[in-house]
């Protein structure tokens, strides 16, 4: 028999690691992880020199060749206290897409999956992060086109949309 939910064997089995930025170059980039690796993936991919407390930043460093090294901001959080309910951390670093490319690459091959479109997200309603209607807002604003859309979906992510109606029916 099979599974009518093949995704929902992952979600806190295994660890996922994806870019959580924009794509193309820029200032910085962030690559998220989450799962129960999360921590010491990082720890073998990088040189932490300041490791992070829950909810804080740390320090580390890249050595992606002999002679080559990069800075990298980390923000670390522990089980459940972050977005998907999951041990999580964010590497901020520099945007060069080549870069980020492999960062990733080599996060993989030290163990973690690829995380699927949506699966931080999935893994948050899973673990009781978000709703149900918050998740679907995430959704909207990844896929938003036009300022519009995007603060409707920030709103209904945020829970304004819902004050603001139950304000204005008690005004009635």
């Amino acid at each position: 028999m099979s599974d009518a939910r093949p995704q929902a064997a992952h979600i806190g089995v295994d660890t996922i690691v994806a870019v959580a930025s924009a794509a193309g170059t820029g200032e910085r980039a962030l690559v998220r992880l989450s799962g129960p690796e999360a921590h010491a993936l990082v720890a073998d991919l990088l040189v932490v020199t300041g490791p992070p407390r829950p909810g804080r930043s740390g320090a580390a460093r890249w050595d992606i060749e002999p002679g080559l090294s990069l800075p990298v901001m980390l923000l670390g959080f522990v089980a459940p206290r972050s977005y998907t309910g999951e041990d999580l951390v964010e590497l901020h670093l520099r945007g060069w897409p080549p870069l980020v490319a492999e960062l990733v690459r080599r996060a993989v091959a030290l163990g973690a999956r690829p995380a699927a479109r949506g699966e931080f997200t999935r893994r948050a309603l899973a673990n009781g992060r978000l709703s149900l209607a918050q998740a679907e807002a995430v959704g909207r604003l990844s896929l938003a086109t036009d300022v519009e859309s995007a603060a409707a979906a920030a709103a209904e992510l945020t829970g304004e949309r819902r004050a603001g109606q139950q304000r204005r029916r008690d005004a009635l």
